[in-house]
């Protein structure tokens, strides 16, 4: 992950980073949320992937020429520990509440990136 260290106190009210909105990737975070109009060409694809986190992805893959800093920072792939990349043979040590999870969203994903690689 990111972060940001402060090393002196930080006043209440103090703006500590401004960002032009222009300059934002973000998309609607309701799994109900219509597609905007900027992502059209994801329309069809927007309305059968609900989680939030896979249309934040394809909007950056979509838009990736105006986002490339961002994302030439980002770790790569296989550089991501988190149960959702492991094993089955990982996961076998984790409660089940969490094996299941870590699935759940291993083939959110999986299905979210054939899905686009049709449209």
């Amino acid at each position: 992950g990111r972060r940001v260290l402060c090393t002196e106190p930080i006043s209440k009210g103090e703006i500590l980073v401004s960002l032009p909105a222009t300059s934002a990737a973000s998309v609607p975070l309701a799994p109900d949320a219509e597609c905007p109009a900027s992502l059209a060409p994801l329309a069809g694809w927007w309305e059968r992937h609900p989680r939030s986190s896979l249309r934040l992805a394809a909007a950056l893959v979509l838009e990736q020429d105006r986002f490339r800093p961002y994302l030439d920072m980002l770790p790569e792939l296989e550089e991501i520990e988190a149960p959702w990349r492991w094993s089955e043979e990982e996961l076998r040590y984790l409660p089940e509440s969490i094996r299941s999870n870590a699935r759940a969203k291993r083939e959110a994903l999986d299905n979210a990136c054939a899905d686009l690689e049709k449209s």
